[in-house]
């Protein structure tokens, strides 16, 4: 999907190079955005519910399923269990976001602390 036509030209681009070296027609649909649908609940997060300590943890700040669907660490940690991210740069990363130290250092304390 594409939203304008900026990402119509580099989208057609990229399926006419992979056409070339495959030599075949690529048949993936190419349509404009039309809207975001969320997945079922049962596929949010879905590395993550792997680790119960990681979620009961998470759900004590997050409560509710919009809270914990939304929570930028939740995503986050669904991309460290899913091998994407390493601790480290996680951690790292932690402590640049926009809020206050006392809240970093709460959320490290916090993914330090769960049992992987």
């Amino acid at each position: 999907m594409f939203h304008d036509t900026d990402q119509l030209a580099v989208i057609q681009e990229v399926k006419n190079q992979t056409k070339n070296e495959l030599s075949e027609e690529i048949q993936t649909e190419i349509s404009p955005f039309d809207g975001f649908t969320l997945a079922e609940e049962r596929h949010q997060k879905y590395f993550l519910k792997r680790y119960p300590d990681a979620v009961r943890r998470l759900q004590e700040l997050y409560p509710s399923f919009d809270s914990f669907n939304n929570a930028t660490l939740a995503a986050r940690l669904n991309s460290f269990v899913k091998g994407c991210v390493k601790m480290a740069d996680l951690l790292s990363e932690i402590r640049e976001w926009q809020i206050p130290e006392a809240e970093q250092e709460k959320l490290v304390a916090i993914v330090k602390g769960i049992r992987w």
